[in-house]
């Protein structure tokens, strides 16, 4: 996550990033690599978009997946709508704890146990208090 200083609020990093910095990726998942600050998935040109390439040669993706960076199920980049990325597996639909953007589910922000985006909480965890779509650790006077 990075802190956007535009909404005051903590933001997922984008897609393909483990780490960032305001916006910008500092690494990169496996099967993908920075190009212009941002992660892009990594296929060699030879290979089709729902392949991977290993050993000079190139391997057909899981069926759930669109492109993937090996052949299990838990080795998907992105998925076939109307899938969802989760953990780089494909999913019919994110679970409690997460909202989906752009085919990818995203977990929702800390305190939240439910939420429709990272800003709209909907339910909060334990010893949290829901306040403006807010979870919050007190309530507010």
């Amino acid at each position: 996550t990075f802190g956007d200083d535009i909404t005051n609020s903590c933001r997922p990093c984008p897609l393909g990033c483990t780490s960032c910095s305001d916006k910008h990726c500092t690494s990169c998942d496996r099967g993908w690599k920075i190009k212009s600050y941002l992660c892009v998935a990594f296929r060699p040109p030879s290979c089709k978009i729902n392949e991977y390439f290993e050993n000079e040669k190139c391997f057909e993706c899981h069926r759930s997946c669109l492109n993937c960076f090996g052949p299990k199920n838990n080795e998907c980049l992105f998925c076939k709508r109307p899938l969802f990325l989760l953990n780089h597996k494909c999913v019919d639909s994110c679970p409690e704890g997460y909202y989906s953007y752009q085919n990818n589910c995203v977990r929702c922000q800390h305190g939240c146990s439910s939420c429709s985006s990272y800003d709209e909480c909907t339910a909060c965890e334990e010893k949290y208090f829901l306040h403006q779509n807010k979870c919050l650790s007190s309530c507010p006077q």
